[in-house]
Formats: structure tokens, sequence, C-alpha cells
């Protein structure tokens, strides 16, 4: 795994972040090359965890392409160009379900 999505992973754990799982793509994707999933129980844990880490990467020096979400959304996406990264509130990323959309890429579940 990159050193990129052991940054998020660790950033995310410290902070709380609950069922973190990590899909591989392979290059010829050609969007992204892995993705974080993660769910949180409360809409300020969610910002919270967003907050550390665009801290934890910009120290550790990934660039990040863009975020979306906001206070008002239950679901927050940061593209860091090779990984997507959703925070989820748990019953937004149970009804969206992106771990059984990608469950064939899944390599790693906290």
């Amino acid at each position: 795994m990159s050193n990129l999505v052991e940054v998020i992973k660790h950033t995310i754990n410290e902070k709380k972040g609950e069922n973190i799982s990590v899909f591989h793509f392979t290059q010829s994707h050609g969007l992204f090359e892995y993705m974080v999933i993660a769910d949180t129980n409360n809409p300020r844990l969610m910002l919270a965890i967003k907050d550390y880490l665009i801290e934890a990467l910009s120290k550790d020096q990934h660039l990040i392409h863009h975020i979306e979400g906001n206070v008002d959304s239950d679901w927050i996406l940061i593209d860091a160009y090779s990984v997507l990264v959703h925070i989820f509130l748990k019953e937004s990323r149970l009804y969206y379900q992106l771990d059984d959309l990608w469950a064939d890429k899944l390599v790693d579940h906290d």
C-alpha cells in the first residue's frame, strides 16, 4: 500500500474514525489507484476528521485536488489524486453501499 494510504488510515484511526476499508484499483482505472472509506457517528467528528486529514496530508507534502461536502453534508469526499477518501456518517454509508459496489477491490478492512 502507498505511503499516502497509510497516512490516511493512520489519521482516520487516530481521530476515532471507524470501519476503515481500503480498495485498490489498477493503474489502468485512470482516475485513482486507491479508495478509502470510513465512517463516524456524528457530523462534528466527520468534519474534524476531514480537517485532520487535510493537515496530515499537507504535513506529509501530499497534494489535495479538491474536497466536497460541508457542515450540512452526511458525506465528505477528499480527492488526493491517487487516493479518494470518503468519510460518511454511519447511516449514509449504509445507504450508499459503496463497500458492496467495490467489494471485489477490497484489500484491507479495520
